[in-house]
């Protein structure tokens, strides 16, 4: 939803501030009436006991922290310019779609849980490449004195 060339008086920048408001708004307060209805650390289900959980719990911060960051760095953008990175982790925000669909949970989950076999098989094929790519190097070198000499 950013785009730097939009111009700062322009209605798209507008909508966009609003519409990052709003979400931000929705966001926490959904937060907060799954942290009241679970509890958070105890409880029968507590809110920060499920992965997905914490991981929305973090973008709703994230975004808080950034909404924050951008009210305050209206009257001197210069000091809180590094702390703008902040906006780069709300590329996260669609992550919270997989929560919500159990079919695609199913599909991260299975992926995630293939890195470790597929980076065994990785890391076999990049040795692989190293040993025949020195063997390249130490013939293609015997080729050329044989051809110079």
């Amino acid at each position: 939803m950013e785009r730097p060339n939009i111009p700062p008086d322009s209605k798209e920048r507008t909508f966009l501030g609003t519409a990052n408001y709003v979400f931000t708004v929705v966001f926490a307060l959904e937060m907060f009436v799954k942290v009241v209805a679970a509890g958070m650390f105890y409880g029968t289900e507590p809110y920060f006991k499920s992965g997905w959980n914490i991981m929305d719990g973090l973008l709703v911060v994230v975004s808080i922290i950034d909404l924050l960051m951008s009210l305050i760095s209206e009257s001197s953008p210069k000091i809180f310019g590094i702390l703008r990175v902040f906006r780069l982790l709300r590329s996260l925000r669609p992550l919270r779609v997989i929560n919500r669909a159990p079919g695609l949970k199913l599909v991260v989950q299975t992926l995630l849980s293939s890195l470790r076999p597929i980076g065994n098989i990785v890391l076999i094929c990049c040795t692989f490449f190293i040993i025949f790519g020195i063997l390249g190097v130490q013939v293609s070198t015997l080729l050329l004195l044989l051809l110079l000499l």
